[in-house]
């Protein structure tokens, strides 16, 4: 699992007034190379769970290792960083860099080689790997070569970047799609174009990559603008993980979203409806959220219906959708499309913030102020 530092678009407040404000917009794409958007993995960070110590296996790695197995001296670099091995971590990242393995370059490059003046070449090394395997149509390599092109090891260019990207992604390398739709919502390397990043993400996230569902679901909800307008302010308080919604009409009736559409919504809206009914009620999660995103906005091939869409969301929830849950927790606090009801929408909330939906990434502002909770246990 590589790791990713992302600008976060909303958040939601407990034990104070306020929700979930509208988002306002991201400088950061997926993943990985200049400060704060796409930056490389850390070492040793591509097997996080592995025991410490040797495992199965690490005795044949160092025979095959020695023998001049690439991937063997890679793996055990990765052991070594675990183990906070700073010489092991250098002799085997080495042996795997001199052996073509261009990540183990970037390790060396970015602080395991121990000379500050030496690192400069292991991160050169690393572009002329990555160039190699992207010439033979590697995904993973294109992949690194577009990471490359966003200045680690060579001057930045983004539009090279983002053709590399492209390139991983037709090969099939899900981590260059994300980032690919993140240099198009950007506008960095191409013209900025958040519909061809939502079908970007779309296509990552249909294959389940997390972070890509959740900036599919960021652009939508920057586009929906669902929490800009004037709405009551609502009060949250913690109690054994139980919040009370106080606002001056508590008990009122069901009533209309204001839902609003963007390019990425008006390309949503294009699918059709009965097709993703149909993939949702085959268990696919994206197409019951989607479908929830077009039942509340309404379309000439479904007609708005908020009560729907509440349905649409909570299965999408129910299967994994972390916007899903958010979207149902939003219509119970704001009574769009049914009773408001803060219990079930804190249920909802939590259920993402909690990390029992929506995978181990995104979300993190939209939780931040859930720190004041009680835990139930």
């Amino acid at each position: 699992m590589f790791l990713r530092d992302f600008a976060i678009l909303v958040g939601f407040c407990v034990g104070m007034a306020c929700s979930r404000t509208v988002p306002k917009g991201t400088d950061q794409p997926h993943a990985l190379a200049d400060a704060g958007a796409e930056r490389l993995p850390s070492t040793g960070s591509k097997s996080p769970d592995a025991p410490v110590g040797l495992a199965k296996g690490a005795s044949e790695d160092e025979s095959a290792c020695t023998n001049g197995v690439a991937k063997a001296c890679f793996r055990l670099g990765e052991l070594a960083s675990r183990n906070k091995d700073p010489a092991g971590q250098f002799r085997y990242y080495a042996a795997a860099c001199n052996a073509h393995v261009g990540l183990a370059c970037v390790y060396l490059g970015q602080s395991v080689e121990p000379d500050p003046n030496k690192r400069a070449a292991w991160l050169k090394q690393s572009v002329k790997e990555f160039e190699s395997s992207c010439n033979t149509n590697d995904a993973e390599g294109c992949y690194y070569l577009g990471i490359s092109e966003r200045g680690v090891g060579i001057e930045s260019d983004a539009t090279r970047a983002q053709q590399l990207y492209a390139r991983g992604c037709e090969l099939g390398n899900l981590e260059a799609c994300t980032n690919e739709a993140g240099l198009h919502m950007q506008g960095k390397g191409v013209s900025r174009d958040m519909a061809r990043a939502a079908k970007l993400y779309a296509t990552a996230c249909e294959r389940r990559d997390d972070r890509a569902c959740y900036w599919l679901g960021a652009i939508h909800e920057q586009e929906l603008d669902l929490l800009s307008a004037s709405h009551a302010k609502t009060v949250l308080r913690s109690d054994n993980l139980g919040v009370e919604l106080r606002i001056k009409d508590a008990k009122m009736p069901a009533r209309p979203s204001p839902a609003k559409r963007g390019p990425a919504i008006a390309l949503l809206l294009e699918l059709d409806p009965k097709q993703l009914e149909s993939n949702c009620d085959q268990g696919q999660t994206l197409a019951c959220y989607e479908l929830g995103v077009v039942a509340q906005v309404g379309s000439t091939k479904l007609a708005k219906n908020d009560k729907k869409a509440v349905t649409y969301y909570e299965k999408a929830c129910n299967l994994g959708n972390g916007w899903g849950c958010l979207r149902a927790g939003d219509c119970y606090e704001h009574g769009w499309g049914t009773k408001a009801d803060f219990a079930k929408a804190s249920k909802y909330f939590l259920d993402v913030c909690e990390r029992r939906v929506g995978g181990s990434e995104g979300f993190e502002q939209e939780c931040a102020g859930l720190g004041e909770r009680i835990d139930a246990n």
